[in-house]
């Protein structure tokens, strides 16, 4: 039963997590709504996959590592946070140039291994993450949590995380909204490069 209340919590904090909007939201959006359903969905592999590694690496106590070697950490926080300002300024210049807005898609999506390649690095550019899955499994499991009460949890992050954001890729790919985005492409690239440089910002300075 109490194994049971574990994977209830870890659900719980993992789905407010998973469906606040972020780096991994936006750039899910973005390449389902300018390329395709499935660049999106590709989108979508690279994120689990780096969820999958993010959630493994906080169970084994990654936390603890960090606090070893905190310069570890402070490298992936300073590489991750250059990583989303320069996505962001990428967006805002092509809002403002449409000639270069095909040499802007090139680095916000595409299709197959690169839009793959995009959510990963978007996901497992912030070590963040990493903290607030320690945090998850100080918190809801119990301790000294037994190696297969942690697979299902892990199991149950990279779940959520799949549904949501395949949900999210499959919603913003549809004709209506990537009619309106042609209309007002300009504005919401400003809006969304504005955010990828804020979540940047706000990574390398906490």
């Amino acid at each position: 039963m109490d194994e049971y209340a574990a994977l209830l919590s870890v659900a719980t904090l993992w789905v407010v997590a998973a469906v606040t909007p972020g780096p991994n939201f936006l750039v899910t959006v973005r390449v389902a709504v300018t390329q395709s359903r499935v660049a999106g969905l590709h989108t979508v592999a690279g994120i689990i996959l780096a969820t999958l590694l993010w959630a493994s690496a906080g169970f084994l106590g990654i936390h603890s590592l960090f606090n070893v070697a905190p310069w570890m950490y402070l490298f992936l926080k300073l590489a991750g946070g250059a990583y989303l300002i320069w996505l962001g300024l990428k967006l805002l210049w092509g809002s403002v140039d449409r000639t270069v807005t095909s040499s802007t898609q090139d680095v916000i999506s595409t299709h197959g291994w690169r839009a793959f390649r995009l959510g990963f690095i978007t996901n497992i550019a912030n070590p963040k993450t990493a903290l607030f899955v320690a945090g998850l499994f100080a918190v809801a499991m119990p301790p000294e949590a037994p190696a297969a009460l942690g697979l299902m949890a892990i199991a149950l992050m990279v779940t959520i995380s799949l549904v949501w954001y395949s949900v999210v890729a499959w919603l913003f790919a549809s004709r209506r909204i990537s009619r309106a985005y042609a209309r007002l492409g300009h504005w919401i690239d400003r809006v969304a490069g504005g955010c990828f440089i804020f979540f940047g910002v706000r990574l390398v300075r906490e």
